[in-house]
């Protein structure tokens, strides 16, 4: 897999200019076009800023998974496969 070139994480939620997402040297991620109501905006914002983290373990997750699970111990493979593929879709190039 290929290495992303997002901004790297930590990314926090600030509600100072406006609703954004920063980098971890405060850096604009992303705004929040506040169209929903103020919990909503909030609620996707702090899962944007989560996404590095989430990328991050769910790497290291499948990579562990594969490496170290034998077949006969995990035997649904699916879910694992559909991880590495949300993996791959956040790794694409444009």
């Amino acid at each position: 897999m290929s290495t992303p070139k997002h901004t790297p994480g930590p990314w926090h939620v600030g509600l100072r200019p406006g609703p954004m997402v920063y980098g971890p040297q405060g850096e604009q991620i992303v705004g929040i076009n506040v169209m929903l109501d103020q919990d909503e905006d909030l609620a996707n914002m702090k899962f944007i800023a989560a996404a590095p983290a989430m990328y991050e373990a769910l790497k290291e997750l499948v990579a562990y998974l594969q490496d170290h699970v034998a077949d006969e111990v995990l035997d649904n493979w699916a879910p694992v496969l559909k991880a590495a593929c949300a993996i791959a879709q956040a790794e694409a190039k444009s």
